[in-house]
């Protein structure tokens, strides 16, 4: 291999080392929020469980891949311009991650969508099945046997197509799950505070994933086959897990202290008995709670005021003076 192709290899995978230390932070959040939901979502439903941990373990498989590469190219073998099998391993670990995480936000949007707009959620999920058409890029660098050949396959144009169908899907799932929450009118009444309202806004709908989305597609369209293009699709796969699993968690993270329970004690001497009432507080749920946990029907409880009357008997007792 000659210097030339040796540098090249090098600044090709230079960005992506630097890519591969932001993904890792990440990766470390991602640790601490599975952790989280271990602890908060124990009574959550077995599917929704099995859906955020398999995309989680699909997540450190894709850390796992890129460091193996990043190790081959840099370290073990700086002059071997063929391409290691960790290189298509870790892309086809990312077309996996990103549209089964579109399908959970999808699955909230279906479960908080009115009976007539259920179309809605019902075309989004067909435009994630169409992007899955990405998968036909990583064949194609199965199919490559240099380095300098993934840049020649006919797979480099379905790159771009894949981040646009990406992005497109992420600003439209986003909006869609924005407004779906506003219509159901579940705001945070606990908090008059805009920055809470935003953030809250921000982790329920994935819209922080959506602003990356942007860059990583720039980024893909103006160069697609280049060392900062894989970076930011690493650190793009943190963010949608991170994102899933703030999604998640954030009934925990937003969530105040519950009201404690109301007891009025009334007594009424004229009918010779006293009544208890026990008051429970109408809690409507928020944009934290509503469509969740995914994949369990949900039921809105319907307060009620219950009362717990206590009969209290009178016993005339005579007494006899002597």
């Amino acid at each position: 291999m000659s210097s030339d192709e040796t540098s090249q290899i090098r600044t090709l995978f230079g960005p992506v080392f630097i890519g591969l230390i932001i993904s890792s932070v990440f990766s470390g959040a991602s640790v601490i929020q599975i952790i989280a939901y271990t602890r908060n979502g124990k009574n959550d439903s077995f599917g929704q469980k099995l859906a955020v941990w398999f995309i989680w373990s699909l997540d450190i498989l894709h850390l796992s891949f890129m460091v193996h590469m990043i190790y081959h190219y840099l370290v073990s073998f700086p002059t071997d311009g063929k391409l290691v099998w960790s290189f298509p391993a870790h892309v086809l670990i990312q077309v996996i991650i990103l549209p089964a995480a579109q399908w959970l936000y999808i699955a909230r949007i279906w479960k908080i969508t009115p009976r007539g707009y259920k179309y809605v959620p019902s075309i989004l999920s067909l435009l994630v099945v169409i992007n899955l058409a990405g998968i036909f890029t990583v064949v194609k660098l199965f199919q490559s046997s240099t380095i300098q050949a993934r840049n020649d396959i006919p797979g480099k144009k379905a790159v771009t197509i894949f981040f646009s169908m990406t992005t497109s899907l992420d600003i439209l799932i986003a909006g869609t799950l924005c407004c779906a929450l506003a219509k159901a009118g579940t705001n945070l009444r606990w908090t008059n505070s805009n920055v809470t309202m935003l953030l809250a806004y921000l982790v329920n709908t994935g819209a922080i994933v959506s602003l990356f989305s942007i860059s990583a597609l720039i980024i893909a369209v103006k160069s697609p086959g280049s060392g900062l293009f894989l970076a930011i699709g690493a650190i793009s796969t943190r963010m949608y897990v991170n994102s899933l699993l703030g999604m998640v968690n954030a009934r925990h993270y937003f969530q105040p202290r519950k009201a404690p329970m109301a007891l009025v004690l009334r007594s009424e001497t004229s009918s010779q008995h006293n009544s208890m009432d026990e008051t429970t507080q109408r809690v409507s749920k928020t944009i934290n709670e509503v469509g969740l946990p995914l994949f369990q029907r949900t039921t809105t409880p319907e307060q009620e005021i219950r009362m717990l009357e206590v009969m209290v008997k009178k016993e005339a007792h005579a007494c006899a003076i002597e």
